[in-house]
């Protein structure tokens, strides 16, 4: 009899424990679990940006709201990342523009024992301060390999919507090769124009182009090139310097009023994609009349938009009269500015190491 109940206390025992086992494991689960409806998963992303904005502008938030969400692999994960553009207003009515980008996270001891995936963390956050509501608004994210190094980069398209007009700018996000995201926007188009005017090379010191960059361009065929830019030192481009704010600390990018164009074209020469800018003037024109023009194009570099030294050698060009930004085709400025490296069959640009290279 002894045997027997001792066999039934062990049956008993073995029970008790997987009932108590399964019990544990349900528990885990149910208390520990991540949000997996669409709904769910957008309310626990919206609770950590609002923690984490919170944190960083030391204030209380009346609202956080996302305005454009993208989910896309980033890297060779199979794993997509989310990346938010959306806005947040504090107790005191200031409006902040905010991007963040939620990167799956691995899996915690818990996760490993009930066999399901982790969720996100916050990979990356900026904050943009001080906006309006119609004040950089995001027009556009899409997600690719811009400058061709095997990772996927985020450009955003600004907008910024006034009673006199329309302000345009852009926003990348770049990942290098130890994992941290760089913030860069288009840089001042007066100080380039300025610089220029100035008789400035945007060139490194010490390189000088191999053939001419073409300085002038106008649908009006009467008009003749003219001699120099000194005039262009007495104008503006009508932009506006913005700030945003992340990890790293503070950065500026540049806004451009009225008439401008902002377009990304593929550099089939060097072999990336780059964006070309036009801008009106602040010449005293009428504001919604023609104006003096001026085309530049950039590419990234050392985590910068710069202008591109395979386009035009990196020298803007500038209308020579009064023209209607809206007239001007900025397909052809752009394979202008790229024949400007061509001759007789032949591709001229600076490498890296500021060498002259032909094929």
């Amino acid at each position: 009899m002894s045997i027997l109940k001792l066999v039934k206390e062990q049956v008993l025992g073995s029970i008790i424990t997987a009932i108590l086992g399964v019990v544990v494991t349900l528990g885990l689960f149910h208390f520990t679990s991540q949000p997996m409806r669409s709904a769910d998963v957008r309310e626990k992303l919206v609770e950590m940006a609002r923690a984490c904005i919170q944190q960083q502008l030391a204030t209380n938030l009346t609202s956080v709201l996302f305005d454009s969400v993208t989910s896309e692999s980033l890297d060779l994960s199979t794993s997509n990342s989310v990346v938010v553009y959306g806005k947040a207003m504090s107790a005191n009515g200031a409006l902040s523009r905010f991007l963040m980008i939620f990167e799956p996270s691995g899996q915690n001891l818990i996760d490993k024992v009930v066999g399901r995936p982790g969720f996100y963390d916050i990979g990356y956050w900026a904050i943009i301060p001080g906006a309006e509501n119609d004040e950089v608004v995001a027009s556009s994210i899409n997600i690719e390999d811009l400058d061709k190094d095997g990772n996927k980069d985020i450009l955003i398209r600004l907008k910024s919507t006034y009673m006199d007009g329309v302000s345009k700018g852009l926003l990348i996000f770049k990942k290098d090769k130890h994992d941290l995201w760089h913030l860069m926007g288009l840089p001042s188009m007066t100080k380039i124009m300025h610089s220029i005017a100035a008789g400035q090379s945007p060139l490194p010191e010490g390189l000088q182009p191999i053939l001419p960059p073409i300085p002038w361009f106008s649908n009006d065929k009467k008009l003749k090139p003219q001699s120099n830019y000194k005039h262009y030192l007495d104008w503006e481009v009508d932009e506006s310097d913005w700030q945003a704010t992340d990890a790293i600390g503070k950065h500026s990018f540049w806004m451009i009023r009225n008439g401008t164009k902002i377009k990304m074209f593929e550099n089939d020469q060097a072999g990336y994609k780059h964006f070309g800018v036009l801008a009106n003037i602040y010449d005293d024109e009428a504001i919604q009349g023609k104006h003096h023009l001026i085309v530049s194009f950039f590419r990234i570099e050392n985590n910068r938009l710069i202008p591109d030294q395979h386009w035009n050698w990196a020298y803007p060009m500038f209308s020579l009269g009064l023209e209607d930004s809206k007239a001007v085709d900025l397909n052809e400025i752009h394979e202008a500015g790229l024949q400007a490296h061509n001759t007789d069959n032949s591709v001229f640009g600076l490498t890296e190491f500021g060498k002259i290279d032909s094929d």
